[in-house]
């Protein structure tokens, strides 16, 4: 066998391996990305929590409070990756007891978070960077003052 011979083997096998290689990865090339590097997702606060204030008017156009709304930010760390029909539910609530620490609180079944703007915004939605999160809001006392 001559090193010619043995050279053309050598790249006739390459370019096989090579072949099937591609091939695998046209199928399963997605799989395969997201085991190497599975997704990895991040809540952030949006605003730093300062929160984004509407101001309040009744059908007259009188104003009659502030409401404060509050986001939060779901950021893809791997934006090679997008995240396909993602949704956020809420498992846990932790309130302030008497005794100023905080106590879990049941929640009977897990809470589906609202994407922003909620008006528009589908309820599974595909990140590839971020996308925010309607996380609650602080309306006025005096809406709630029953005379």
């Amino acid at each position: 066998m001559t090193t010619e011979s043995l050279i053309s083997i050598i790249i006739n096998g390459t370019i096989a391996v090579g072949t099937i290689v591609v091939t695998i990865l046209a199928i399963w090339g997605e799989r395969i990305r997201s085991l190497l590097s599975p997704p990895k997702l991040v809540l952030e606060p949006h605003n730093n929590f300062r929160g984004d204030a509407n101001i309040l008017k009744n059908s007259n156009g009188d104003i009659f409070g502030r409401a404060m709304y509050f986001h939060l930010k779901v950021v893809n760390k791997r934006p090679w990756l997008p995240i396909k029909n993602c949704r956020v539910l809420l498992k846990g609530i932790n309130r302030r007891g008497q005794d100023k620490d905080f106590h879990p609180s049941p929640l009977v079944v897990p809470a589906q978070m609202i994407w922003a703007p909620a008006s528009f915004a589908p309820i599974l939605v595909t990140i590839t960077k971020e996308q925010i999160l309607d996380l609650g809001n602080v309306w006025p006392s005096s809406l709630f003052d029953t005379a």
